[in-house]
């Protein structure tokens, strides 16, 4: 079982690796895949004896819908684990923590994360997104929308 998860370690390394730019140093890949190799490995395992153990004595109808729902389980759960050893390679290797749960306020984190949001934003070499943060309430209070005139739909 230990080969097994090196050898799903190092897969999971090489398609990183051949799924990220250049600029991403292998070193920033290797924590997602250390977790993320032994993962497979347990599901990898769970899902055999599963297999063996629960649907050797099933009928060939219920069988063949318990093969086909368990083999799409299987398969959410491999992306789930992919999902998190890369979002966990970008947190890591960005310092992207600690993030707030309520907000405000805003950690430096949390502000780093949306500025990089914004910035993804950009489409044209000559359109160019400024971010910023500020303190407290907006200026006119927290429930104020700007300014009421004639064309607001609250002035009618």
């Amino acid at each position: 079982m230990l080969v097994s998860a090196l050898l799903n370690t190092a897969l999971c390394l090489a398609c990183f690796r051949v799924l990220t730019p250049r600029e991403i140093p292998t070193r920033a890949l290797l924590p997602g895949c250390a977790v993320a190799g032994p993962l497979f490995t347990v599901l990898q395992a769970f899902g055999s004896l599963l297999v063996t153990h629960e649907l050797r004595h099933a009928g060939q109808v219920y069988g063949f819908f318990a093969t086909v729902i368990g083999l799409l389980s299987w398969l959410y759960l491999a992306a789930q684990i992919t999902v998190y050893a890369a979002e966990a390679n970008a947190v890591l290797a960005r310092r992207l923590w600690p993030r707030s749960l309520l907000q405000p306020p805003l950690t430096a984190a949390d502000e780093k994360v949306l500025s990089s949001v914004a910035r993804q934003e950009e489409r044209r070499p000559e359109q160019h997104v400024e971010v910023s943060f500020h303190d407290g309430e907006r200026p006119g209070g927290a429930g104020d929308d700007g300014p009421r005139g004639p064309s607001s739909p609250d002035a009618r």
